[in-house]
């Protein structure tokens, strides 16, 4: 059971992405004062390069998020029915051998 969980750890991990390079791209924007926006890159001058391409790609793959944040949702779903069944189980072996050491 230890390794499913890693697994959907990684998995969650990995579906929360998109999310995380919108955040970095309006971090990043916001410190160097640049404007961002998925219609196309704008100018954004840091130290002397222009990194407004860089942190339009960004933030465009931010939409990829909307392909992952619903396998995220399911992803949960099936882990917390995992979960469920192997508490389920071990609760039902306690039982069992509760009542076969009292009889």
């Amino acid at each position: 059971m230890r390794i499913i969980r890693r697994l959907m750890t990684v998995l969650a991990g990995i579906a929360l992405l998109p999310l995380l390079a919108i955040l970095v791209t309006a971090a990043i924007a916001g410190v160097a004062g640049c404007e961002v926006n998925e219609g196309g890159p704008m100018p954004c001058v840091v130290y002397g390069t222009d990194i407004g391409g860089s942190l339009s790609s960004l933030m465009v793959t931010g939409w990829f998020g909307l392909m992952t944040i619903p396998l995220l949702m399911l992803l949960v779903a099936v882990w917390a029915l995992l979960e469920a069944y192997v508490w389920n189980r071990q609760r039902r072996k306690l039982r069992r051998a509760a009542r076969e050491s009292t009889a």
